[in-house]
């Protein structure tokens, strides 16, 4: 019955599990503007001319730490509060403070305190996107950056695509990796293909991780570069160190598969396959429940394959709803229940499963504990997997009484009694 597949991952590698992401994806708040490319080289070349304008940061400035990836300077004159997860009232009053003198730093540190908000400070899209604009006016990369995400957002700002490109050009130009990544992913999406891959590189280079697992998957892809699996792993490698859950997924993958890599080792498979499983991963998930369910790389543990097909099912992944289907109707690492294998099965169906809907169609024709006999149910989705071309499903459709025969037998049973 159970057939063992292994899932390529999903198209673009992408789960819509977006909290890990860095940032949010800007791309859909764009408008149909910006779906040419003269427009961008038109916003591009003005940027360029007004960033030459641009009056450097006011100094003397040191590192004094990071938050949340970005660099926390410091003017000897007066420090300011590094801890933004505790910004009180007193440090707010602070922080404003020094905005209000012109500080580019503070104003950015600002912008982000009210757009994230906490008990002490409310959260204002206006007030952020103004100490943004203040701040991305006077060179700040991270601000610009920042202001750009807005008006892409339409947090604080009216959504506009200009701006959108016009901020993020002005922080690429000065190397921030955030603007070089998004506004690689907008180029991309316009078909700019080649300034992608240019800007994805550069933000991979800096260590940004999402950058890298796209890069990695232009690699495996050959899109905008030459196809290579050796250096697909090798950005994957890069990524998921930095917990990229894509990343430790896709690698998992190509040690399952034997490509790009020195020989194939479900070991190492299931390694990274369990790290992006326990972020979430479902294809990750449902790839180590089927070395689980075979013994390879790990233990064989039907009960462990059954707890990962049943996270990834109820994620939606029609391959682990089917195995998980599989499992409940043989009483496999689990208690045995048809109805739980209807369940999971109908949930895969629904999707297409076309070994879902052979199964489904065999149980309601034989009718089973808790299942009851329904020849038309069984008709539906043989006929379903039929269509497309499953030889058993056409076979136990043929052999399926037709409804005229169903008919006479219900009216004889009512003759009788």
């Amino acid at each position: 019955m159970e057939q063992s597949q292994s899932s390529d991952q999903p198209e673009g590698g992408k789960q819509r599990q977006e909290e890990n992401k860095e940032e949010e994806d800007p791309v859909d708040a764009l408008n149909e503007k910006l779906r040419t490319e003269a427009v961008i080289d038109k916003v591009e070349a003005e940027a360029a001319q007004e960033a030459a304008a641009l009056p450097p940061i006011q100094g003397p400035w040191r590192a004094v730490g990071e938050w949340r990836g970005q660099t926390i300077l410091e003017s000897p004159a007066e420090p300011i509060p590094i801890d933004m997860k505790a910004l009180d009232a007193w440090n707010l009053e602070r922080l404003t403070k020094r905005a209000t003198e012109g500080d580019a730093v503070a104003q950015y540190r600002l912008a982000k305190a009210y757009m994230k908000g906490n008990h002490d400070v409310a959260q204002s899209a206006e007030n952020a996107a103004g100490w943004a604009d203040k701040a991305a006016r006077q060179g700040h990369a991270g601000a610009q950056f920042l202001l750009g995400k807005m008006y892409a957002g339409g947090f604080g700002v009216e959504r506009n695509a200009d701006e959108v490109l016009t901020w993020w050009a002005k922080a690429v130009r000065q190397g921030n990796k955030q603007a070089q990544y998004h506004l690689g992913r907008l180029y991309e999406s316009v078909g700019v293909v080649t300034t992608a891959a240019q800007l994805t590189e550069k933000a991979a280079s800096q260590g940004h991780r999402e950058a890298q697992f796209s890069l990695g998957l232009m690699y495996k892809e050959g899109r905008s570069v030459a196809q290579s699996d050796e250096l697909a792993v090798a950005w994957w490698r890069k990524a998921a160190h930095q917990g990229e859950f894509n990343a430790q997924s896709h690698l998992g993958y190509m040690y399952e598969k034997g490509r790009g890599v020195e020989r194939p080792s479900d070991v190492e498979a299931a390694a990274w396959y369990r790290r992006a499983a326990i972020q979430g991963h479902s294809s990750a998930q449902y790839n180590l429940a089927g070395l689980c369910r075979q013994g390879r790389g790990v233990a064989q543990n039907n009960s462990e394959a059954a707890t990962w097909y049943l996270q990834s099912a109820r994620q939606g992944l029609a391959l682990a709803q089917f195995h998980l289907g599989c499992m409940c109707h043989d009483g496999v690492g689990v208690a045995q229940s048809y109805e739980e294998a209807v369940a999971w099965w109908s949930k895969a169906a629904l999707q297409g499963h076309i070994g879902a809907q052979y199964e489904l169609g065999c149980l309601y024709k034989a009718g089973r504990a808790g299942v009851p006999q329904d020849i038309a149910l069984a008709r539906r989705w043989l006929s379903a997997a039929a269509s497309k071309g499953y030889p058993e499903a056409q076979a136990e459709l043929a052999s399926l009484p037709d409804e005229s025969s169903i008919l006479e037998g219900s009216d004889e049973r009512k003759a009788t009694e």
